[in-house]
């Protein structure tokens, strides 16, 4: 059964484009112009992945909201900001709010459709277990999922989808005094999140991603 791709877009031209390319390569497609609409059609039925522009008419952070509410209901839906807002805070906001991409505009519609058809991927590694998965890599209480795109500590799972391109899997020095020891380092949102919460304060080697799909 084809997966369904849900686009949140107020440019009528851009959102048939989007449908238009989305639908030939096999998916089934939703557009909605509004978030009212969106939030109409997702009490019926959620997609399989979703597709948000963050400014929806006079509604500036529209997607930011829609985000909020689709992800309450399901937190592991899939969800793309696909935007003209390109400014580093709006981008760490969509990834705190759980969104797993932050594309910008113009995009190619041929990368559009990698970028889905690889977190539909992502999606369905997640849903069967990450540990358990025959890419995961443990090391003590820290475990590392290349194709899931999460490590977890401690049984805590931290999502690193947002994070790039690439699979490249580097196996990082912490030194206990919050510095990392590497020839190239983790993205920097990825260290936040691991030293936000002191996760490797108590570990000398771990292992830590530069991951992109």
């Amino acid at each position: 059964m084809a997966k369904t791709i849900a686009i949140v877009e107020d440019d009528a031209d851009q959102r048939a484009k989007y449908d238009d390319a989305i639908a030939r390569n096999g998916y089934q497609v939703e557009a909605y112009g509004s978030r009212a609409e969106a939030l109409r059609g997702f009490a019926e039925r959620l997609p399989d992945l979703a597709i948000l522009d963050i400014v929806l008419g006079e509604e500036v952070d529209a997607g930011f909201q829609l985000c909020r509410d689709i992800l309450a209901r399901t937190p592991t839906l899939p969800v793309i900001f696909l935007t003209e807002r390109i400014d580093e805070i709006d981008k760490i906001s969509g990834l705190r709010l759980g969104a797993w991409d932050y594309l910008p505009k113009p995009i190619s519609l041929a990368y559009l459709a990698e970028r889905i058809a690889s977190l539909l991927r992502i999606g369905e590694v997640r849903a069967a277990g990450a540990e358990g998965s025959a890419s995961a890599r443990r090391l003590g209480d820290l475990v590392l999922d290349q194709d899931a795109l999460i490590v977890s500590w401690k049984g805590e799972r931290i999502d690193l989808s947002g994070f790039g391109r690439g699979a490249m899997l580097l196996v990082t020095w912490y030194d206990g005094l919050g510095s990392w020891q590497a020839s190239r380092s983790p993205p920097a949102a990825a260290r936040e999140r691991f030293a936000r919460r002191g996760e490797l304060a108590a570990s000398t080697v771990a292992y830590a991603t530069r991951l992109i799909v």
